[in-house]
Parts: C-alpha cells; sequence; structure tokens
C-alpha cells in the first residue's frame, strides 16, 4: 500500500516552477447586463446545459454556460457564484460573471482554447510525462480547493479544461451543489454520468466531502492513462452503484506497466471505501509532484 506523505499547508507547491499562465482579469461587479455578452459558436453540451463561445464586453475572449431553466434558484446560485468567483488559483478555471436578468442564467468563465480534457485525452497520444504533468496540475488545483474547504462535486475528465500550452485547470467547481438532485442522480443506463464518478457514500446519503472529491479523483486517473475511456464498462448506473458499495474496484486497464505500477496503486488508494483512509489531495500532489521531478 502506497505511504503518502501528509504536508501541513500548500507551501511545497511552490517549489515548482510555475508556467507561464496569462493572469486572467477580475471584474469588480460579477453580475453584467445580457447585452455584454455576445455568443459566438456552441462549444458542447452537459450537466449543467449549453456552453458557448463568446465575448465579454466586445473584448474578452470567454466561455458562457447556458444553464438549463429550472435547473437552480437564483439566490442558491448567486451565493455560490459569489463564493466561486473569489476562489482564484492558477489551475482553477476562473469564473469572471453571471447574468441573471433572464429565465436562463449565464455563467461567464474563462475561456481555454484546448477544451474538455476528455477530448484532449481522445485527440492526442500522450506519454507518461503527460499523464503525470496533467495529473499533477489536477491535484495541484484540488489541493488548493481542499485547503479552503471547498468541495467539487462532480471531477471528471468533461469537467477539467486545456489550455493553449496543454496547461490544465479544473472547471465546475462548486455547480453541482446548486443543481436539483434529481439532475445530479441520474442511474439509468442511458444516462449514467456521474454516478461512475460519485463516492459511495455521497451515492447513498449525499454525504459530499473532500474526500468523495479523492475518491473522483481516483476515477479521473483512469480516464487519463487511458486516454479517455469511460470508466466501468459495460456496467449500468444500478450495477456500478451495488458492487462498488460491497467493495468493487476497477480491474487494472491495459496500458503498459510502467504506468500501471505508478497509477493503479493511487486509484486503489483513493477507491478506499473509508473515506478517512482516502489520501489528502495535499498528500496526493506532494506523491505526483515526487514521481515528476523523477522524471525530468
Amino acid at each position: 500500500m502506497l505511504n503518502f506523505t501528509e504536508d501541513l499547508g500548500l507551501g511545497h507547491l511552490l517549489t515548482q516552477p510555475y508556467s507561464r499562465v496569462k493572469p486572467v482579469p477580475h471584474l469588480r461587479d460579477i453580475e453584467v447586463r445580457r447585452n455584454d455578452i455576445r455568443l459566438g459558436k456552441m462549444l458542447g453540451e452537459g450537466h449543467f446545459g449549453e456552453v458557448w463561445e463568446g465575448q465579454l464586453h466586445d473584448k474578452m475572449p470567454v466561455a458562457v454556460k447556458v444553464l438549463k431553466e429550472g435547473s437552480m434558484t437564483k439566490e442558491s446560485f448567486m451565493s455560490e457564484a459569489r463564493i466561486m468567483n473569489k476562489l482564484r488559483h492558477r489551475r482553477l478555471v476562473q469564473l469572471l460573471a453571471v447574468c441573471t436578468e433572464r429565465e436562463q442564467t449565464l455563467i461567464v468563465m474563462e475561456f481555454l482554447a484546448k477544451g474538455p480534457l476528455l477530448s484532449y485525452l481522445k485527440g492526442n497520444t500522450c506519454s507518461f510525462q503527460d499523464y503525470a504533468t496533467i495529473s499533477l496540475q489536477i491535484a495541484e488545483g484540488m489541493a488548493f480547493l481542499e485547503t479552503q474547504n471547498y468541495i467539487h462535486r462532480d471531477l471528471r475528465a468533461a469537467n477539467v479544461l486545456v489550455g493553449e500550452d496543454d496547461d490544465v485547470k479544473v472547471a465546475d467547481f462548486g455547480l453541482a451543489r446548486v443543481l436539483t438532485d434529481e439532475q445530479i442522480y441520474t442511474m439509468s443506463q442511458s444516462t449514467p454520468l456521474p454516478v461512475k464518478w460519485t463516492a459511495p457514500e455521497a451515492l447513498k446519503s449525499q454525504n459530499f466531502s473532500s474526500k468523495s472529491d479523492v475518491w473522483s479523483y481516483g476515477v479521473l486517473l483512469y480516464e487519463i492513462i487511458t486516454d479517455g475511456r469511460d470508466p466501468y464498462p459495460g456496467m449500468t448506473g444500478p450495477e456500478i452503484v451495488s458492487e462498488v458499495g460491497n467493495g468493487y474496484q476497477m480491474a487494472k486497464p491495459n496500458v503498459s506497466e510502467d504506468v500501471l505500477n505508478t497509477f493503479y496503486p493511487i486509484m486503489q488508494a483513493c477507491w478506499n471505501l473509508a473515506p478517512n483512509k482516502r489520501p489528502t489531495f495535499v498528500a496526493l500532489h506532494q506523491h505526483l509532484f515526487n514521481i515528476s521531478q523523477q522524471l525530468t
């Protein structure tokens, strides 16, 4: 079993050379008018609604989430949005502004040119070094959220974005909290997400914590090292809930031996049925940082 080294605080994060991530502008007022936002082409659709490329104030490239009507109350959303706006880290996709003046709420986010990590993994040939770097950067962002006592609730490759220089950032943190339960938990065979990424205790009693995010991170590692394969292949949502609750863990994926030997033990540690026995994100980041140092 892996022995993850705990570290008090995030001081070790500063020992890693910072990549040149362009600073994200900070708006004085989080609420903007609808005519301040210009939509371009549609980029995709997910649990929260549609995602569009756009411009804010006719000059700032942004991604705009158009939320499904009735998915949340304005009051609960604005409370969460203000918190998300204040959470600033180079490994988090910044929430820039919101527009709630019409029926459909718009969320204005930082734009990352290469889109979701899931698509990136499927469309590129990644090396062992790439897997280590991507995993490290995600762990760094999640370690920051952990120290802020903030829970993501929907961590998976589709909710991580890739920038122009192949740097990755965690997106959509906090949005799952303000969605209705019906939208979060869909266990049918046709729409199994995000059951495959959700910790057993969260599925059973909606008991979310940083340690339930750690469980999701283990499933995300599976996506990374398999170049975007779907977790729990061939299993339905109800089957996953039943089997995982009884201690089932995904089998070792068919990947190279060095990748498997490095990442599968981490995944297993993340999938401990006892939340308090899972590693923290701070410990995961330190472990992956040490691996990355050995590769350079």
